[in-house]
This record gives structure tokens, C-alpha cells and sequence, in this order.
């Protein structure tokens, strides 16, 4: 007869999201890494979901949300629990704070992480334009006009 525990167990493969984020966070890589893993997260999630609105783009809950699989496609990019979500359902940065989006267009989003003050809108932020320049101190702010 045959033991239970001979069952053959097939592994599911890893979600889209998880294959992108796979070093999100991680010691291998750097807080700007983890930005522009997470843009390409986006711009992938985009591409698959075709039609001018793939998902509503605002608030930092909507776009976990979307990844999650709340989006017009029902595509699911992450799994529950994931090193860049925290319990409340947000997208976090590596310090757990949560990150902040500013959607110019579809397809220009910029991120934003608080940096490790875990502060928002101090010199040790850390912001990636859609175009995937980065902004750190006094970049962050728009430039004085009494120059």
C-alpha cells in the first residue's frame, strides 16, 4: 500500500510580481533598487492588462490592491504575504513605512520612500521619477525662484 506522504507535490510557479520583487528589500540590494523594481512591477502589470484603465491609480492601497489581483483582468501578481506589503494592505518601503505615488500619467508614476527617518517629506527621502531618475536631499525640493 501506499504511505500518504508518497503524493506527488507539484510546485506552483512563482507569481509575475514575486520573479520582479524576488531581492525587493533584500541586503543585496539598495533602497533605489527596490523603487525601480517596484516601477517595473507597475509598467509589467500595465502591459499585461490592456485598455485605458487596467486598475485605479491614486492611493498606495490601490496599487497593492491591483498586484494583488484587484484589477479589471483579475490578474494576480503577488501573493498574500509579501516583503513589500505590510498588514494594513499597503506597499512599504524597506524601513515598513508605507510608499507614496504620484501618477502624472498611466504610464509615469513616480515613487516615493520616506528613507530610514521613516519620515515623508524630509532630506533623506528617497524619489524615483517615472523616467527613472532618482532625487535625494535638496533635489527632492523644487528649486527657490529667488535664484
Amino acid at each position: 500500500s501506499k504511505s500518504p506522504s508518497a503524493e506527488l507535490v507539484i510546485p506552483t510557479p512563482p507569481l509575475p510580481g514575486e520573479q520582479i520583487l524576488a531581492n525587493y528589500a533584500s541586503p543585496v540590494s539598495r533602497p533605489e533598487d527596490d523603487l525601480s523594481m517596484m516601477a517595473h512591477a507597475f509598467s509589467n502589470l500595465t502591459l499585461l492588462i490592456k485598455g485605458d484603465a487596467p486598475f485605479r491609480m491614486g492611493a498606495n492601497e490601490e496599487f497593492a490592491a491591483a498586484l494583488l489581483g484587484k484589477n479589471r483582468d483579475q490578474l494576480r501578481f503577488l501573493p498574500d504575504v509579501h516583503r513589500c506589503l505590510n498588514a494594513q494592505g499597503q506597499l512599504v518601503d524597506r524601513w515598513m513605512t508605507p510608499l507614496f505615488f504620484h501618477v502624472n500619467e498611466r504610464s509615469r508614476i513616480d515613487i516615493r520612500s520616506a528613507g530610514p527617518d521613516r519620515q515623508m517629506w524630509t532630506e533623506d527621502d528617497l524619489h524615483r521619477r517615472y523616467d527613472g531618475q532618482f532625487l535625494h536631499g535638496e533635489d527632492l525640493n523644487p528649486p527657490s525662484l529667488s535664484r
